[in-house]
């Protein structure tokens, strides 16, 4: 079962979660390659959980917590603009027209 949620950080797509008895996770087969790549490379061997789902184990898992601390530093979100850039100055000048 899937959050339904769909992420979007600076173009790059976060995964999309799935739950099962109250586990949040994801499974590592199922990123993108390009994520799965960087993911393998960096990824600490005590992260990876196994699920018993419907007589099956998932072996590939993941907390999604733990997913969303390597998304987050391997894709930082970009700052917001800062009161010293352009489009700051430009609504600093509309606002004082008012």
């Amino acid at each position: 079962m899937s959050n339904g949620h769909t992420y979007y950080t600076t173009g790059i797509m976060q995964a999309k979660s799935e739950f099962y008895k109250g586990i949040e996770f994801i499974r590592i087969t199922a990123l993108p390659t390009d994520q799965k790549e960087t993911f393998l490379a960096s990824l600490n061997p005590d992260k990876v959980i196994k699920i018993l789902k419907d007589d099956v184990v998932l072996s590939d898992c993941i907390l999604y917590s733990d997913y969303l601390n390597w998304f987050n530093a391997y894709h930082p979100v970009p700052q917001i603009a800062n009161r010293d850039q352009p489009a700051a100055a430009v609504m600093d000048f509309l606002l004082s027209k008012n």
